[in-house]
């Protein structure tokens, strides 16, 4: 249960962070490009399909790393208490 909060906060942090960093090209685009519905609609494609996803994976990544960063120190202290080493 742990883990996947981890994964959900990773993903929801780094989808955000990816939205608000997309919105200078977004304006950029919208300024220079669009003067249809298709082109709109091929900006929205690449939030959705481009920028979206790579940032949910890099999130979903960086909170697996911090959850295993948190759980094996946990167990490396808690082996050592078990062997009657000093840490």
């Amino acid at each position: 249960m742990k883990r996947l909060i981890y994964l959900i906060s990773g993903v929801l942090a780094f989808v955000i962070s990816g939205t608000l960093l997309s919105i200078p090209f977004n304006r950029w685009y919208t300024a220079n490009f669009v003067r249809s519905d298709d082109d709109s609609n091929f900006l929205v494609s690449v939030l959705f399909l481009g920028i979206w996803p790579v940032f949910a994976l890099i999130g979903g990544l960086l909170g697996h790393l911090l959850y295993r960063r948190s759980h094996v120190s946990k167990l490396k202290f808690n082996n050592h208490d078990k062997k009657g080493t000093q840490p």
